[in-house]
């Protein structure tokens, strides 16, 4: 309570929230009113746009307030009054850590409601109000949660706030401008580059590998929130009450870890099975070939099973007794008349 009020009166963040209010209705009218724009047509798109670029913006200012509080409590000696009492390092520390997020997700909300009115202002009240909660989700959680979980890991290992903050404005420029696409997506843990634009037809591209991704950092972020407990350079109350978070922050890392590697894994898996694809394609090559002169389709579709019933008539272009007919990965034949 007490923490949210001081990072609340701290000019740093009234700044960034007075032009995060500022520059979001501006961004969302030009989204919305200009007429050059196209994907102004797709609904989800003025929350996706704000949230993505709040992201960036409030990952490098989190960056400051998660580092400065622990410097703030040394420099003006506040943390005294704290150690003398029985205060655990996860009380101390979480505390501190969770009071941080809630501010960012405020403001996110607040930046939630400015899209919302302007959408509304637009299209009316046909919108897509479940993205709005998908995009705070995919995009602000895990990226707030890591974001803070590594600068105060980083700065107690560190010990010196202007390095820590060096490594970590480079960090995110590295991911920004550099690696981009890199190992499909795995490094971008602001989500900047990833595609994540809904549609009001189809949803989202590939749910599945965005849960993954985006649950990769924020699994990583609560490991590294409970690392920071261990780290952190205080009497315990007791000999072993740090073990149980050390175990808890091994379980979420390697959570992580194996979330990346899943996120990886799906993607070499498929082009995998495209270039099996691809060389079963080249071993028929040079088959002998026929023309499709008529083809007629029966399709039924029973939620994700599609049902296909085809009457050919073709051509040979060449003379043979054994021709090879091509059908779309997926699919399986049960029977040829």
């Amino acid at each position: 309570k007490y923490e949210t009020k001081l990072l609340v009166r701290s000019w740093f963040f009234k700044i960034f929230s007075i032009l995060s209010l500022l520059v979001a209705p501006i961004y969302g009218a030009v989204l919305l009113f200009d007429e050059s724009q196209i994907p102004s047509a797709i609904k989800s798109v003025v929350p996706y746009s704000l949230l993505l670029i709040m992201n960036v913006g409030q990952a490098i200012v989190c960056i400051f307030l998660s580092s400065e509080y622990l410097k703030r409590d040394k420099q003006l000696d506040t943390s005294e009054v704290f150690y003398t009492r029985p205060l655990s390092n996860a009380e101390y520390l979480l505390g501190k850590m969770l009071a941080t997020i809630r501010v960012f997700f405020v403001l996110d909300f607040m930046i939630l409601a400015v899209a919302l009115l302007m959408s509304m202002i637009k299209m009316g009240f046909d919108l897509d109000y479940l993205s709005y909660l998908w995009y705070f989700l995919l995009l602000c959680v895990p990226t707030l949660v890591f974001i803070t979980g590594l600068s105060t890991t980083l700065m107690l290992i560190v010990k010196n706030q202007a390095l820590t903050l060096v490594l970590l404005l480079a960090y995110i420029g590295v991911t920004l401008f550099y690696i981009d696409d890199i190992y499909y997506y795995l490094f971008d843990y602001i989500g900047f580059n990833l595609p994540m634009l809904k549609s009001t037809i189809t949803g989202f591209g590939n749910i599945s590998a965005l849960i993954t991704h985006r649950a990769c950092y924020l699994l990583l972020g609560i490991g590294l929130i409970l690392c920071s407990i261990s780290l952190f350079r205080r009497l315990p109350n007791s000999r072993y009450s740090l073990l149980p978070w050390r175990i808890a922050a091994c379980v979420f890392l390697l959570s992580g870890f194996y979330a990346g590697y899943r996120h990886v894994s799906r993607y070499t898996g498929n082009e995998k099975y495209r270039n099996e694809i691809i060389a079963l394609n080249n071993l028929h090559v040079h088959d002998p070939k026929m023309e499709v002169d008529t083809c007629l389709l029966e399709v039924i579709q029973n939620d994700d099973v599609l049902t296909v019933k085809a009457s050919m008539i073709v051509k040979p272009v060449q003379k043979s007794d054994k021709f090879t007919f091509c059908l779309n990965p997926g699919f399986s034949v049960n029977s040829v008349k």
